[in-house]
């Protein structure tokens, strides 16, 4: 057993240029995985998009600051009162796509099971 633990601490470790967890076979700057795929997700995302928070979001009416409150709410409620989802509605341009992206980056980076579907999506799974 001894000798196992010696040939495993041999082995070349490097860490994940995104994580930072060490694997065996990553060249130096490389990603695992995982953070491929969560890189993946984020780059198919308009570039305006990519970096899309909750924080310092710009808030010019009531409307926009109501969606922010619900998104927030939204996330410190997750789990409770069979919170299943949340619906964003408002005219176009009014910031419906930022919000729930935000949500989506923020709980995805927590490793919370999110989706994102649009209300096309969602009608043709009901056909």
């Amino acid at each position: 057993m001894k000798r196992l633990i010696e040939e495993f601490d041999k082995l070349p470790w490097q860490p994940c240029a995104g994580c930072g967890t060490e694997y065996v076979g990553l060249k130096a700057g490389e990603t695992c995985d995982g953070c491929k795929r969560k890189e993946d997700k984020y780059n198919a995302l308009p570039a305006h998009y990519r970096n899309a928070s909750l924080n310092g979001m710009v808030v010019h009416d009531k409307k926009i600051l109501e969606m922010v409150l619900c998104a927030r709410l939204f996330i410190e409620n997750l789990g409770a009162n069979n919170n299943k989802g949340l619906y964003l509605s408002g005219t176009v341009g009014c910031g419906k796509t930022h919000v729930a992206i935000a949500t989506f980056r923020y709980l995805t980076e927590r490793h919370k099971t999110a989706k994102f579907i649009t209300v096309p999506e969602l009608i043709l799974k009901f056909r």
